[in-house]
């Protein structure tokens, strides 16, 4: 071990340890090998040896697999060994071109030595390697020459082809006696008919050279118009005349006035498209003062179809069968405005009637018990086939569907079913730790079984379709009214609007959620009326607005009053006035609103006739909606530009000074008091009421009112409807502004076939008697009345029953023995059943208009 130590410490001793010395002797080293290198070079036959051994070396490694070719490299090894030699030769092109300039750059001190063999020597290797470079780019350059010579030398030959084929084309024409060569062949006709064969073949062509020589659409249109004539539609040889002749050419062109007339078709059929969807029946105005559109500095309030546009198309058809219009077209055409509704959409005024029986169809659906989606479907599913719910449909009373009932699938009778409804009930509420009670209308969960709710279903569904009938019906009637106006007539369509409440353009906390707020009440009316100049439909708007937050009878007095006054003006010679409202017991329709028509609406109108139009429960929305919006829209622009609307008369001159189109008029809740005053304390109800559709007035009857379950066009305001007569209202008299109170009834004498007005208010007590069977309408009676000393009977026609023992009659005047006309006045009273001594057969009527009767009236004495 000792000798070991001993050996390794000579040889450290031995070896140089400082860098210094390492360096230099690589130095050295290096300096050695230039030096040898510089000898091998200068000496050709060194040179020479060295470089065989260099190759014999390299061919050596190369046959035992040291050193592998490019291509015997896998991709990522060529991928590297190509990029090493992109770096070098870029290394070596930098370093070339650095050398160049400082050669170029650098001024020669000594003269240029002649060419000596050492630099001829030293400069081979260069040369040999450039000369390899050259001979391999210029097989390069020859190598792509000869492909562009082969390319060329083939497109060469296909234009010579083509060019061959052309000619060939323009020689080989396809003539008359070709074609009926190739027509004929391998059959054996007789020369005649081949000479005619080539005859029309011939007359073809000839014509196509023409047509197709004519410069001018004028001569090719001259030439079509001579070929083709009745004889080529009657063979149908009109297809064979459009390969010869342009289909352009045989088209009829049309002029400047067909195009006209053609855009005003369309533009007919989108204004008729336009007003079919925007009829209450297709879709319903939204009355959001938010709810607008705007194309085009156009802004529109918005509506809301009421079904799918595909369904609306086959209504819009049936409806106009004159007009032909597609599907697609007919939703191009839909205006703007009127939107597809979407869940965000939400409708918080619908009717209870449909939505219950829309949730009872949907949850009989959800179990598969029926077919049918919607209330609607279940409509057609019992109506005729193609009628959009007739009137005779809905009330099954047509001949054909009236049998029809709803088809039920097969179900577990005594399975559970869970659906919802809408009911209105009396809840307990606390209030300030107070408990009270209170009527809520709420949606609840029914759990039954299923036979239950389909007996439901059956029972309501008659309910249903004349809920859908009243609806249909007052809505055509109103739009019949439209269009029946004339320039004596009016329809002034009223409704109440959402109270507005005052704000500030900028609030305190306190303030903005405090209560208390003012609100003020918006009455919105529409006036239809036609121009006086152009007997045009002219629509004006107007908005009556108070501080009273009353909605009874004598507040909507109040507040049409001013607008009666402007309609009187415009219009001086009115004689008829329609009004159509909604139907909420608590405003329009009631005994008070009804006492208010004859004794201050109509007076106040100076009209011969007044109808109330009432619409069906829960479908009362229309265009009054669209001008409250309008203005509760502007409103709130105004104060959002920071503008206070925080009272009555702030917001009332805003609105007029701001709303161009929509008449502001101010109420005050003075006038409405002075309303009050004219009502008496008590008022008898009309049994009914909540079925009345129609209340008409006229002026010869002016304490009588006409109530109708539906409105009815056909039958005079002052008559009793034969299609949907209720009863008559009658007016308490003695109340009456027109009436003294203190005057007693008293019976004319003079005139035995009127009575006074007086009578029909008056409070006399007469003995009752029951009549053994109730007298319809249009029964002819005799009445007997007693006189101071005697009777006196007087011929009759029964108008209306308004009880088992009082009935409304119309009184006749004797000619003759048998023979009665009614009077010009007419002369209408109330009798009891006591006084009916006879009823007549129906009479005859002449052509004087007189009735001839077949009973043997002599044995009425005194008969007037």
């Amino acid at each position: 071990m000792a000798k070991k130590k001993n050996c390794v410490e000579n040889k450290r001793k031995k070896n140089p340890t400082s860098k210094n010395e390492m360096k230099e002797k690589k130095e050295k080293t290096k300096e050695c090998m230039r030096k040898l290198r510089e000898s091998i070079r200068n000496d050709p036959q060194k040179y020479k040896e060295q470089k065989r051994k260099e190759r014999e070396r390299y061919y050596a490694r190369k046959k035992a697999g040291k050193i592998k070719g490019i291509h015997e490299m896998g991709n990522r090894d060529q991928r590297k060994v190509r990029k090493s030699w992109r770096e070098r030769s870029k290394k070596y092109c930098l370093k070339k071109k650095c050398n160049k300039k400082l050669e170029d750059n650098t001024p020669s001190t000594n003269p240029v030595p002649g060419p000596s063999r050492d630099n001829t020597i030293c400069r081979r290797p260069q040369l040999e390697v450039g000369k390899r470079k050259r001979r391999k780019n210029t097989q390069h350059l020859k190598n792509e020459m000869n492909k562009l010579k082969k390319q060329l030398q083939n497109a060469m030959t296909r234009i010579g082809k083509y060019r061959q084929k052309l000619h060939r084309l323009k020689n080989n024409r396809n003539s008359p006696r070709k074609k009926v060569s190739r027509l004929l062949t391998g059959n054996t006709v007789s020369p005649i008919v081949r000479k005619k064969l080539l005859f029309s073949e011939v007359i073809a062509a000839q014509i196509k050279e023409n047509f197709n020589k004519g410069k001018h659409h004028i001569n090719k249109r001259r030439i079509a118009t001579s070929v083709i004539g009745k004889i080529v539609k009657k063979y149908r040889y009109l297809h064979y005349m459009k390969k010869i002749l342009s289909k352009r050419t045989l088209e009829p062109r049309r002029n400047l006035k067909e195009k006209m007339q053609a855009k005003k078709s369309i533009e007919a059929m989108k204004v008729l498209v336009s007003n079919f969807l925007q009829e209450d029946e297709s879709s319903r105005l939204c009355p959001g003062k938010k709810d607008t559109v705007t194309l085009k500095k156009c802004k529109q309030q918005k509506r809301l179809l009421n079904d799918s546009l595909e369904n609306l198309h086959k209504k819009f058809l049936h409806h106009y069968p004159q007009c032909k219009i597609s599907y697609s077209v007919f939703c191009k055409l839909r205006t703007f405005w009127v939107l597809i509704p979407k869940a965000r959409d939400r409708d918080t005024c619908l009717c209870i009637t449909h939505e219950n029986m829309a949730l009872i169809v949907a949850a009989l659906k959800r179990k598969g018990i029926i077919k049918e989606n919607t209330p609607d479907e279940v409509c057609k599913a019992l109506c005729c086939e193609g009628a959009y719910f007739r009137e005779d449909c809905l009330i099954r009373s047509c001949n054909d569907c009236q049998s029809k009932k709803i088809k039920f699938q097969d179900f577990e009778r005594e399975h559970l079913i869970v659906y919802q409804r809408w009911v209105t009930k009396k809840m307990k509420i606390i209030v300030k730790g107070e408990e009270k009670i209170c009527q809520k209308t709420v949606k609840e969960e029914v759990t039954c079984m299923q036979e239950e709710l389909v007996s439901i279903l059956e029972d309501s569904v008659v309910k249903f379709l004349m809920h859908v009938r009243n609806i249909n019906h007052q809505q055509t009637t109103m739009n019949g009214i439209k269009k029946m106006l004339t320039s004596n007539d009016v329809l002034i369509h009223a409704d109440f609007s959402e109270n507005y409440v005052c704000k500030y353009g900028r609030e305190v906390q306190s303030s903005h959620f405090g209560g208390s707020k003012q609100q003020i009440t918006l009455h919105t009316v529409v006036v239809y009326h036609l121009s006086p100049d152009t007997l045009e439909l002219k629509v004006t708007s107007y908005c009556s607005l108070s501080d009273s937050l009353r909605h009874d009878p004598s507040a909507i007095c109040a507040h049409l009053k001013p607008i009666i006054m402007e309609i009187k003006r415009s219009q001086p010679s009115l004689k008829t006035a329609h009004i159509f409202t909604d139907s909420p017991v608590t405003q329009y329709r009631n005994r008070k609103m009804f006492y208010l028509i004859a004794t201050f609406l109509a007076p106040e109108l100076g009209v011969d006739a007044l109808n109330w139009h009432y619409t069906e429960s829960g479908h009362g929305k229309g265009a009054p909606d669209g001008v409250g919006g309008c203005l509760k829209r502007i409103a709130n622009s105004l104060v959002g530009r920071g503008k206070d609307m925080n009272n009555f008369n702030r917001l009332t001159d805003e609105l007029a000074a701001n709303s161009k189109k929509i008449n502001v008029i101010k109420i005050a809740a003075q006038s409405i008091e002075s309303v009050d005053k004219l009502l008496p304390k008590k008022l008898k109800a009309f049994k009914g009421t909540m079925c009345i559709h129609q209340v008409t007035w006229t002026k010869k009857y002016q304490f009588l009112l006409q109530a109708r379950h539906l409105s009815c066009l056909l039958c005079s305001p002052g008559e009793a409807c034969s299609h949907y007569g209720i009863g008559v209202i009658k007016l308490p008299v003695n109340y009456s502004r027109n009436i003294k109170h203190n005057k007693k009834p008293k019976l004319g004498y003079s005139n035995p076939y009127s009575f006074s007005d007086d009578y029909f208010g008056s409070d006399t007590e007469t003995s009752k008697l029951e009549i053994p069977t109730k007298l319809n309408p249009n029964t002819f009676i005799v009445v007997k009345f007693a006189t101071k000393k005697s009777f006196k009977h007087f011929v009759a026609l029964v108008l209306s029953c308004e009880s088992s023992d009082e009935y409304i009659v119309k009184f006749m005047k004797k000619c003759m023995t048998n023979k009665f006309v009614f009077p010009k006045v007419d002369d209408i009273a109330e009798v009891n059943a006591v006084d009916i001594v006879g009823v007549l057969s129906q009479p005859i009527m002449n052509k004087r208009e007189q009735y001839l009767f077949n009973d043997h009236l002599d044995k009425f004495d005194n008969l007037c």
